[in-house]
């Protein structure tokens, strides 16, 4: 039964050293080679013995200082995240302001309310379930005699 060759899977696992436990370098010349070749083109790689061009590091380089110079895109400008940070602070606080006016200043009419009667009515419209913007719906619908 012939054997088969390996695979680049188990190649580049031997060369990590954690490739098949067989023998099959010991009897299969040709992936011996490449397993060899392999070990050798990696050890280049890591002493750094594969040199670089200086035109390659050149084109880099400008490259590198043609992005620098280039002109930031409007979003990335200095003065937008202050600007709006700015307006994303004013948009929260005026929907958390609890103190927003209503529209029309309300007639009191009668201003000898006791204090209970202030708090009672402050409580009522703290705790009504109903929200204010039914009130004119509800004026539709009352019968008057």
């Amino acid at each position: 039964m012939p054997e088969t060759h390996w695979s680049e899977d188990q190649v580049i696992a031997e060369l990590y050293g954690v490739g098949p436990g067989d023998d099959h370098l010991s009897h299969c010349p040709q992936c011996r080679s490449r397993v060899d070749r392999l070990m050798q083109e990696r050890q280049k790689r890591i002493q750094g013995d594969l040199p670089v061009s200086y035109d390659f590091l050149a084109a880099q380089r400008r490259c590198v200082l043609a992005r620098l110079d280039a002109r930031a895109a409007w979003w990335q400008r200095p003065f937008l995240i202050p600007a709006t940070a700015l307006l994303a602070l004013i948009l929260v606080l005026s929907m958390l302001n609890p103190f927003r006016w209503s529209g029309e200043p309300q007639d009191t009419g009668n201003t000898s309310y006791s204090d209970s009667t202030v708090f009672e009515d402050a409580f009522a419209r703290a705790y009504s379930t109903e929200p204010e913007f039914s009130e004119p719906l509800q004026a539709l619908f009352e019968v008057k005699p």
